[in-house]
């Protein structure tokens, strides 16, 4: 768990590379993370995460969890990309 690494800090940005990845989550699957990011809420603190996913099921997933999280969880700020610049620059600003 990233929370673990000794070198991770509260609202630090993320960036989370699955561009060469297959994640084909269902709801469920995508409702147990959401319930994850929940329960550790108080550890993330304000941050964003950038997905970068290059189609398909993973970005499709990735989606659906980025807009569920801004509807409902409103947690942590997730965007997705295809672009790893895109990304970085999303996260700098």
């Amino acid at each position: 768990m990233i929370m673990a690494d000794p070198k991770y800090k509260k609202s630090m940005n993320v960036i989370c590379d699955l561009s060469e990845a297959t994640y084909d989550w269902s709801m469920p699957d995508i409702d147990k993370f959401r319930s994850f990011v929940k329960r550790h809420k108080a550890s993330f603190g304000k941050s964003k995460w950038a997905v970068i996913a290059a189609g398909g099921a993973t970005e499709h997933a990735a989606k659906i969890f980025s807009v569920l999280q801004t509807a409902y969880d409103n947690v942590v700020n997730v965007q997705v990309f295809n672009n790893r610049n895109k990304a970085l620059k999303w996260l700098k600003e």
